[in-house]
C-alpha cells in the first residue's frame, strides 16, 4: 500500500501564539522601551545642566575675579585671614548707595571656627581721613564721592573703618547689591555651597552693578565650607554696639580666642612699637593691632624724632608677624636690622620687630 504523502503542519497555532501574545509580556516590553527612553532623556537633560552649570561657573567666576582691583585671594591659605561683607541698597550706577548691612567674618582654618561680628549701620564712628563721624550707612557713599564716583573708593574706605575698630587687617572684601543678598547670606552665613549657583544672580554679576570683590568662585565655594564645618559649635555670631568700641577690650576677647594658636603666635617675636607721627594714640593702637593677630609686644612709646614714611626693622624679613603688620599698614620699607645703623633708637636691641610708625599713615586713624 503506497504511503500516504506527509501533512504539511500548520503554522495556525504559531500565528495564534504570536497574536495571542500574554497581555503582561506586552506590558513589560512596552515599560522597558519606555523605561530606556526616559533613561536617555534623564542623562541628556543631567549632562546640560552639567555643562551649563560649568559654563556658568567658569564665567561667573572670570567675572568675580574680573570685578576685582585685585587678581589674588592667596590670603585663602593662611590659618587665620578675615572677610569683610558689606550689603547695599541699590545697584551702583543709581547714586549714592547706603550700606544696610556690615560683617566683619574671621575664619581659623586649623580649628575650624568662624567669628562673625555684625555692625548696625546706624552705629556712628569717627571716619579715619577728614570725614569726622557719620554713621556706617554712608560711609561708601563717602568713600566713593572722594573717588569721583569709583566703588573701590567706597570699597577702602570701609575697610579702614573695620581696622580702625577692630585692630585687625582686612583680607577679604565683599560688597553686593540687593540682588545678590540671599546668595551671599546663603554661602556665607549659612554654609550653602550650592547658594551661587543662581542664573539670576550670574546675570546681576555679568552686568558689573551688583557686586565688587576680590574673591573668586571657588574663594566663595571654600568660605562656605569653612562656615559648614564649624557650625554649630564653632560658628560664633556676635552683634555689636558702640559700648563695644568705647572699650575696646570687649572685642580685643574675642579676636584673643581665636588668635592664641595662631602662626603668629607661634613664632613669638618680640615686637616694639613707636610713634613717629606726633599724634596722640598711635603707638597704643600700633601695639593693639600686634596683639589682635597674636603678636608679643613689648614696648609702645614715642619715636625720638619724627619720620615721614613708616618703617619696619627687623631680624628676619620674611616671619609671619612681619608680613601682617607690612600688610596692614601698607609698609614697603624693611630694614635688617644689621643695615639699621642710621637709624638711632634705643628699642632696637631690645626687640625681634620694630615697627615705626610715620606720617604717611596718619589716615588710618
Amino acid at each position: 500500500m503506497p504511503k500516504r504523502p506527509a501533512r504539511k503542519k500548520s503554522n495556525k497555532k504559531v500565528v495564534s501564539k504570536r497574536l495571542n501574545k500574554p497581555k503582561s509580556r506586552r506590558i513589560k516590553s512596552r515599560t522597558k522601551k519606555l523605561y530606556k527612553s526616559l533613561l536617555i532623556v534623564t542623562l541628556a537633560l543631567v549632562s546640560g545642566v552639567f555643562l551649563s552649570s560649568l559654563i556658568v561657573y567658569r564665567v561667573f567666576s572670570r567675572h568675580m575675579t574680573s570685578a576685582s582691583s585685585r587678581s589674588s585671594s592667596d590670603f585663602m591659605g593662611k590659618d587665620i585671614f578675615s572677610v569683610m561683607y558689606v550689603s547695599v541698597d541699590r545697584p551702583f550706577s543709581e547714586g549714592p548707595v547706603s550700606v544696610v548691612g556690615m560683617h566683619l567674618m574671621i575664619f581659623d582654618t586649623l580649628d575650624n571656627a568662624v567669628l562673625v561680628f555684625k555692625l548696625p549701620n546706624n552705629l556712628v564712628v569717627d571716619i579715619p581721613g577728614r570725614f569726622g563721624e557719620e554713621p556706617l550707612s554712608k560711609v561708601v557713599a563717602l568713600g566713593a564721592l572722594a573717588s569721583n564716583g569709583d566703588i573701590l573708593g567706597g570699597v577702602s574706605l570701609a575697610k579702614k573703618v573695620l581696622q580702625k575698630l577692630f585692630a585687625f587687617s582686612i583680607d577679604g572684601y565683599i560688597v553686593s547689591g540687593p540682588a545678590l543678598e540671599s546668595v551671599f547670606r546663603k554661602t556665607l552665613f549659612e554654609g550653602n555651597s550650592l547658594g551661587f549657583i543662581d542664573l539670576n544672580a550670574f546675570k546681576e554679576v555679568l552686568s558689573g552693578e551688583q557686586l565688587e570683590t576680590n574673591l573668586t568662585l571657588r574663594d566663595l565655594y571654600e568660605l562656605s565650607i569653612l562656615v559648614s564645618a564649624a557650625s554649630p559649635n564653632g560658628l560664633v555670631n556676635k552683634e555689636v554696639s558702640k559700648s563695644y568700641f568705647a572699650d575696646t577690650t570687649l572685642v580685643d576677647a574675642f579676636l584673643g580666642d581665636l588668635v592664641f594658636d595662631s602662626a603668629i603666635c607661634a613664632e613669638n617675636k618680640s615686637v616694639a612699637v613707636l610713634n613717629g607721627t606726633g599724634i596722640p594714640g598711635m603707638a597704643e593702637f600700633g601695639g593693639r593691632v600686634v596683639v589682635n593677630a597674636g603678636g608679643r609686644v613689648i614696648a609702645k612709646e614715642n619715636a625720638s624724632r619724627s619720620y615721614e614714611k613708616s618703617l619696619l626693622v627687623v631680624d628676619d624679613p620674611f616671619s609671619e608677624t612681619v608680613d601682617y603688620i607690612s600688610d596692614f599698614w601698607g609698609i614697603s620699607t624693611i630694614v635688617l636690622k644689621s643695615e639699621s645703623s642710621g637709624i638711632e633708637e634705643p628699642v632696637l636691641d631690645r626687640a625681634d620687630v620694630v615697627l615705626i610708625i610715620g606720617l604717611d599713615t596718619v589716615d588710618v586713624l
